[in-house]
């Protein structure tokens, strides 16, 4: 089988001057860079899912035409009953809304960050795209023969080596300050 190989950069965060402050409300842009590849196939995005942690409160997706968006939380919960963390899923209603290899793509989401925050703390999203199995590439017409993941989920500075499925790498990032 025919190893996932990462074709350029990973998941980006961003906030474009939105805030970073302890206690206030953002909103955080996601960029996916790029789809999978199997060889010299491209097969495009169908679902992509980020891990909002509790310092970055309950998250609200934005409206992404073309796609469903769902937030699940966590079952592990604090010594309060709130979720240590919330998941977004995003998927493609249909197969001709993927995400194609060669364009890129941004999903955003609102959140208030923790007043608990008392130190510049970076916030770690960890993010996993899906390429579904049956996607076909646009210039080889060649099928997925299975799913594909790209997980962006390492935050201590590791490595993972791919599988033959799954390419990992570090997890985007959000810095945040402490309310003055």
């Amino acid at each position: 089988m025919v190893g996932l190989t990462p074709s350029s950069a990973h998941v980006g965060a961003n906030l474009r001057g939105f805030s970073d402050v302890a206690g206030q409300s953002s909103t955080v842009y996601l960029r996916l860079g790029h789809g999978c590849t199997d060889g010299k196939n491209y097969f495009g995005t169908t679902s992509f899912e980020v891990v909002v942690p509790i310092e970055a409160g309950t998250p609200r997706p934005e409206f992404k035409a073309g796609w469903r968006a769902k937030v699940v939380p966590s079952a592990e919960k604090n010594d309060k009953g709130v979720a240590l963390s919330n998941k977004i899923t995003w998927t493609a209603k249909s197969p001709l809304q993927a995400i194609d290899h060669g364009t890129f793509a941004e999903f955003a989401f609102q959140v208030r960050w923790s007043a608990a925050i008392t130190a510049v703390t970076k916030v770690a999203f960890p993010t996993t795209q899906v390429c579904k199995r049956g996607l076909q590439d646009f210039d080889t017409k060649k099928k997925a023969p299975n799913d594909f993941f790209l997980k962006w989920i390492i935050t201590d500075g590791s490595t993972l080596a791919a599988t033959a499925d799954t390419e990992f790498g570090p997890a985007p990032t959000v810095t945040v300050k402490p309310a003055a």
